[in-house]
């Protein structure tokens, strides 16, 4: 504050002072109110984006197992054979796998897409052996036979949707845990190698695994690509649900698993 001189009266120096002291106020609250915007507003601009992305990955989530379903259903269509059995070829089970290009037509042309496509018949076995209905007192699951899908050719930067054997389910018994995965396992490894207790019983299922890579495209420099994987799991159409779908490789490299002709 000003000291009062002989040719200012003390009241106005104090104003003055005051004055002073006030705009020094509001340049201190400028910079202030500058600070908390930029502390504040890229955390909230984050979270709104956020939310954007995880509403995308809803949609490609459920758009995932609508084509998981509809796959499955197709192949038990097509399986179907004028004379009553089923039987499923290479070319019928790769109609049934591009269904996902109904859900995501612009994948068919984007070599940036990554997604698979796997259909496979299971056959369910009673335990003990050679039981039948109540005497059952559980039910064991084996892969009959897996054909897989994906796209883009190794090594092509031209999209491919083809046979890819490393998204087949094992051959063998498939339990509700996965086994212990390999170094560097795919990231849909876990679903590929279980099945959900719900559907152990009498009956044998096709089933239609269909999982893609979701990159989120605000936030993926924080959360990175987002594996989603759905499936579908239908009895046969017809004949006896115990009854394996079988398969007819008909020259593709795509073979039935021991002891499933």
């Amino acid at each position: 504050m000003l000291s009062p001189s002989p040719a200012m009266p003390w009241w106005r120096a104090a104003l003055t002072g005051l004055a002073g002291s006030a705009a020094e106020f509001r340049r201190a609250r400028r910079s202030s109110v500058l600070i908390e915007f930029a502390v504040v507003v890229p955390p909230l601009l984050t979270m709104l984006f956020g939310v954007c992305d995880f509403g995308n990955l809803l949609i490609v989530q459920r758009r995932l197992a609508l084509a998981a379903a509809e796959a499955a259903e197709i192949a038990t269509n097509l399986a179907v054979q004028p004379d009553n059995t089923n039987l499923l070829g290479y070319n019928q089970i790769y109609a049934a796998g591009t269904v996902i290009f109904a859900y995501f037509p612009s994948w068919k042309t984007d070599p940036t897409k990554t997604f698979a496509v796997t259909l496979s018949s299971i056959a369910m076995k009673g335990v003990p052996a050679n039981c039948t209905g109540s005497s059952c007192t559980s039910y064991t699951a084996n892969t009959a036979w897996s054909v897989g899908a994906s796209q883009n050719e190794p090594g092509s930067s031209q999209p491919y949707f083809g046979w890819d054997a490393s998204q087949e389910r094992p051959c063998g018994t498939i339990g509700t845990s996965p086994p212990t995965p390999p170094a560097n396992p795919p990231a849909n490894y876990a679903g590929l190698h279980s099945l959900p207790a719900g559907v152990f019983s009498a009956s044998s299922l096709i089933v239609a695994d269909v999982s893609a890579t979701y990159v989120p495209l605000f936030v993926g420099f924080l959360t990175g690509p987002v594996t989603l994987f759905r499936s579908s799991y239908i009895p046969p159409r017809i004949g006896s649900n115990a009854q394996y779908v079988p398969y007819s490789p008909a020259g593709y490299p795509v073979e039935s698993c021991p002891g499933y002709p």
